[in-house]
């Protein structure tokens, strides 16, 4: 109906009954202080998305390494947590974080960030599949495309 605001969402991939969707407001290529702060000043709630969580148990030098591999996903609430001083982002303690934040590693964050961020130089936009169940991502912001097999090329040449 005229007026009417729809929107799709589609996952990459299956997502239990229940399990919480996020998304992200900002480029993926942000780091955490970034995000934080425009979640904070543009739509004035605090992110604590399972990424935004594990991120803000990172040192100063794992969040060097962030910044360099891309980024993305804000969302909101947590409980049993201390807050970032720096950032205002709410985190567990260290010695818990792996164990808390529900489906994240390091790891996960790093591939998914190599595999969803467009891989030419300066677009910065998100690669999604152009069909579900497609195997072809196209990027949101330049149209660039890529298979899975291209992909996993460019990841065994690394």
């Amino acid at each position: 109906a005229p007026g009417n605001t729809v929107a799709r969402f589609r996952t990459l991939h299956a997502v239990p009954a229940g399990e919480e969707l996020t998304q992200s407001y900002f480029p993926l290529v942000w780091d955490l202080a970034e995000r934080a702060a425009a979640c904070r000043d543009q739509y004035a709630f605090q992110c604590t998305c399972p990424r935004c969580q594990l991120e803000g148990t990172w040192g100063e030098e794992d969040a060097s390494m962030s910044e360099d591999d891309d980024n993305g996903d804000d969302t909101e609430s947590l409980s049993d947590s201390e807050e970032d001083a720096e950032t205002g982002i709410a985190v567990v303690p260290n010695e818990t974080a792996a164990a808390q934040v529900k489906g994240v590693n390091e790891g996960y964050i790093q591939m998914f960030l190599m595999k969803y961020v467009c891989p030419k130089p300066e677009c910065f936009g998100t690669m999604a599949p152009d069909a579900p169940g497609g195997n072809r991502l196209v990027c949101n912001m330049c149209g660039g495309a890529r298979t899975e097999a291209e992909f996993l090329a460019e990841m065994m040449r690394l």
